[in-house]
């Protein structure tokens, strides 16, 4: 009835690109300390979410109000850590979604907003 409390389950399912550039600050051949910043079109795949009403009582959902594309900025600090033929990557991720997750005429402003801690490993294939 609006009053009451309740457990709403909200998803997004979305695939960005990245497209970014990457510094390393300091470091040598087996381990440096890098920083990245990337921007990424963003395509929501499909989006289960509520949206709650102007007057912050009732949800409904209303897949017609969320946006398809969108564009969302990262940055990162991280350690890149080579053990050979395996390169170590950890460090701090933050993503911020530029538009609202919502199209202009619905009148309430949702950005999101990521943050995490990257585990990464790549190896060469030769």
């Amino acid at each position: 009835n609006g009053f009451d409390r309740t457990w709403l389950k909200n998803s997004h399912f979305m695939i960005s690109m990245p497209l970014g550039v990457e510094l390393k600050v300091i470091g040598n051949k087996r381990i440096n300390f890098n920083i990245a910043s990337t921007i990424q079109p963003t395509y929501v795949i499909n989006n289960q979410a509520y949206l709650v009403s102007t007057n912050l009582k009732n949800y409904a959902q209303e897949p017609s109000l969320y946006r398809k594309w969108n564009i969302n900025t990262g940055a990162e600090a991280f350690l890149s850590i080579n053990t050979g033929s395996v390169n170590w990557v950890l460090g701090p991720q933050f993503r911020y979604q530029i538009l609202s997750s919502y199209k202009d005429k619905y009148p309430i402003k949702e950005n999101l907003l990521d943050y995490g801690f990257k585990i990464g490993v790549n190896k060469t294939l030769k």
